[in-house]
């Protein structure tokens, strides 16, 4: 049974780890700074990848009917070297070589 000394040193303790872990007013307000107006910007990739694509596959579900999908679609950079039998790159816009890739 621990004695009264060593229940207040640990209670003494408890409260200084409870005070350092939690953050200053300064750290809260960096991080209120980095945070995003209006709340979170993440979109969702479409899984079809381009916008015609998407919109091709949407006809072919359901012909007639007018479709709009809200998700991120990227945009083919078609070069007159490209060779789209390849297939997509994975480097997506951060390629180096966009003068001679195909």
């Amino acid at each position: 049974m621990p004695s009264s000394r060593e229940k207040a040193v640990k209670r003494v303790g408890e409260e200084i780890m409870d005070l350092l872990s939690k953050p200053t007013a300064k750290e809260k307000s960096l991080a209120d700074k980095f945070k995003s107006q209006g709340g979170a910007q993440v979109m969702e990739f479409c899984p079809h990848g381009t916008r015609a694509e998407c919109v091709r596959n949407a006809k072919s579900d359901k012909p007639g009917v007018q479709y709009e999908c809200k998700k991120l679609h990227f945009k083919k950079i078609i070069q007159s070297h490209t060779d789209e039998s390849l297939g997509d790159c994975s480097f997506l816009n951060t390629c180096f070589h966009m003068d001679s890739c195909k």
